[in-house]
């Protein structure tokens, strides 16, 4: 009951980030953007996920998402967006780590990181023209650590066939970064952030959830 009453803490905060954007009310975003991210934090925390190495690691990745969230509310992509965009790197480096700790199969990760490379390449080829060139790296260097984290989800899926939940949310997480980049860099309209926001908090719910899977059954 609990974590149902934070998932829909983080579902009020995000019809109210979604009114806020449908009418460009920047308030909206500072009063909703956090009380939805509040809401993922608080779904993780209810179900301690502090029994677990993997657990930790979720918890970690999930705060440095709130962090990212934040530095992304100001609009522009000055300084505050860049600390924004290496909150959301470094959450999925340790989201990959997290995975790691579960085991994982190397082939099915390989398998996964080789087409999800080329599609992340041609993103990024995509994006180029509209980001500016000190964001091009930078850029560059977040399509390739969250197609890693992904690859690696899929890994540990191929590995642990009743883990659907974790690359679930790490391929929602990775389109609804799509969303972002549309809406940061090539001026995207409200209809790029109605599926995109909803895919993103969905995404760190569902990681929230899975600090079940590093518990081991008394």
């Amino acid at each position: 009951n609990a974590f149902i009453g934070c998932v829909l803490i983080t579902a009020v905060g995000v019809a109210g980030l979604l009114f806020s954007e449908r009418h460009d009310k920047q308030i909206g975003r500072w009063l909703c953007k956090p009380v939805a991210a509040l809401g993922f934090l608080s779904a993780a925390l209810v179900l301690v996920p502090f029994r677990s190495t993997y657990g930790i690691f979720i918890f970690v990745g999930l705060v440095l998402s709130i962090i990212g969230d934040l530095c992304l509310i100001p609009r522009g992509s000055g300084k505050t967006f860049l600390i924004g965009i290496g909150a959301f790197l470094l959450a999925h480096v340790v989201y990959g780590l997290a995975f790691m700790t579960l085991g994982y199969s190397i082939i099915g990760t390989m398998a996964a990181f080789i087409p999800l490379a080329a599609i992340g390449v041609f993103v990024f080829r995509w994006l180029q023209p509209h980001v500016p060139p000190e964001l091009q790296r930078p850029v560059l260097a977040y399509v390739m650590v969250i197609t890693w984290m992904v690859a690696m989800a899929i890994g540990t899926f191929a590995k642990h066939t009743n883990f659907i939940l974790i690359p679930a949310a790490a391929i929602m997480f990775w389109a609804s970064d799509i969303s972002v980049a549309r809406a940061r860099f090539m001026n995207a309209g409200f209809s790029n952030k109605v599926w995109g926001i909803p895919l993103y908090f969905g995404a760190q719910v569902m990681f929230a959830l899975t600090t079940l899977f590093g518990v081991k059954p008394s």
